[in-house]
């Protein structure tokens, strides 16, 4: 069985870049989802059934 070596650095890389490309941000989340669901997001603790 081969090692796991980590992430690819390099797709990691354009990953990050193509989500920031799509607005997929902390910021531009939280402009789709609206002040009060984006605030539900952070509360800590999560809130589970």
């Amino acid at each position: 069985m081969a090692e796991d070596s980590g992430p690819d650095r390099a797709a990691v890389t354009a990953l990050r870049q193509d989500l920031a490309g799509a607005g997929f941000t902390v910021e531009g989340i939280g402009a789709i989802l609206g002040p009060v669901a984006h605030a539900a997001l952070a509360r800590e603790p999560a809130l589970r059934r």
